[in-house]
C-alpha cells in the first residue's frame, strides 16, 4: 500500500517555532508576507523523499539560520533531524527562499538567528501527537 505524503508544516500557530535568539529588537525578522506566505512557500516547495515515504519516516525538522541586515540568509544548519533525505529537503527548500525583511533595534536593521520547525508527516500519521512517537 502506498502511503501519500501529507505537509504540516506550520499550519498551526502553536507549533511556530521562530525565535530571535540573543539579540533584543524592536521587530523580528519576518518572511515577506508574513506566516500565510511563508506557509504557502513551503507547502509549494517541498518534495518529501521518496525514500523517506517507503520507510514510513516523518518527524519535525528544526532549521537555524541567520537572517543578515539586507534580508539574505546564511548560516544554515540544522538543530534537531529525522533523517539525513528529510534534513537535506528542509535545508534546501529554507535556503531557496526569498530575502526575509530583516529584524530592527531602534529603527536600524539587524542581523538576527532564526529556528525554523519543518514537520514531514505521512497521511497514515496525520493524527499522530509527539506523544506517539
Amino acid at each position: 500500500m502506498k502511503t501519500n505524503p501529507i505537509f504540516f508544516i506550520l499550519f498551526f500557530f502553536n507549533s511556530l517555532i521562530i525565535s530571535a535568539q540573543s539579540v533584543p529588537q524592536d521587530i523580528e525578522a519576518e518572511f515577506p508576507g508574513g506566516f500565510s506566505a511563508m506557509t504557502r512557500y513551503i507547502s509549494s516547495n517541498i518534495v518529501y523523499p521518496s525514500i523517506s515515504i517507503d520507510k514510513g519516516l516523518s518527524g519535525k525538522v528544526y532549521v537555524n539560520f541567520m537572517v543578515q541586515v539586507d534580508g539574505s540568509l546564511s548560516d544554515f544548519e540544522i538543530v534537531k533531524g529525522v533523517s539525513a533525505e528529510i534534513d537535506v529537503e528542509a535545508i534546501r527548500v529554507v535556503q531557496n527562499m526569498p530575502a526575509w525583511n530583516p529584524a530592527s533595534l531602534d529603527g536600524k536593521s539587524i542581523s538576527t538567528r532564526m529556528t525554523l520547525p519543518i514537520n514531514f508527516q505521512l497521511e497514515d500519521n496525520v493524527f499522530s501527537s509527539d506523544d506517539d512517537k
